[in-house]
C-alpha cells in the first residue's frame, strides 16, 4: 500500500497497536484550521512505558520535547514530518494525586505553578449545577 514510504512502528500493546506512521515523500504537510486536529494522544500505563516510547522516538529522529512533567501526569511530544503533534502520555498518577476519587471534579484544582492564577481562572468557569440537585 506504502511501497515507496518509509515508516516508524510506535506503539503496540497485545493485538492492540498503531502499528505504523507512515513518512510518505512530496506530499505536503497539512495546515493547522478549522476542521483539523491540534494533537494525536495515546496512552501509557506508567513513567517506565513513557521513556520507552520516548526512547523509540529519539531514534527516530523526530524532534521532541523529552519528558514533561504535568503533576498530574507525565508526557513525551513529539511531530511527524508531516507537522501533527503526537502525545505520549501516563495514566499515573492522575487526577486523585491531590483529592479523593469521591470528591473528584468539586473543587477547582491547580498546580502550585497555576496555584496564583486562581482568581482569574475561577472566574472563567461556568457555574456547574450537579444532575442530582436539579
Amino acid at each position: 500500500m506504502y511501497a515507496d514510504a518509509d515508516y516508524l512502528s510506535l506503539l503496540s500493546r497485545g493485538d492492540t497497536r498503531v502499528d505504523y506512521l507512515y513518512l510518505l515523500p512530496d506530499i505536503t504537510p497539512g495546515t493547522a484550521g478549522y476542521e483539523s486536529a491540534y494533537h494525536v494522544a495515546f496512552r501509557v500505563p506508567d513513567r517506565k512505558a513513557l521513556r520507552i516510547m520516548l526512547e523509540h522516538v529519539q531514534a527516530s529522529g523526530m524532534p521532541c520535547s523529552g519528558e514533561v512533567d504535568h503533576f498530574y501526569f507525565r508526557s513525551v511530544y513529539f511531530r511527524e514530518p508531516g507537522g501533527m503533534l503526537f502525545e505520549i502520555a501516563t495514566d499515573a498518577s492522575g487526577f486523585r494525586v491531590d483529592e479523593a476519587e469521591q470528591s473528584l471534579g468539586q473543587a477547582l484544582k491547580l498546580t502550585v505553578e497555576r496555584e496564583y492564577m486562581r482568581s482569574a481562572i475561577a472566574a472563567e468557569l461556568p457555574a456547574l449545577i450537579h444532575p442530582d440537585t436539579v
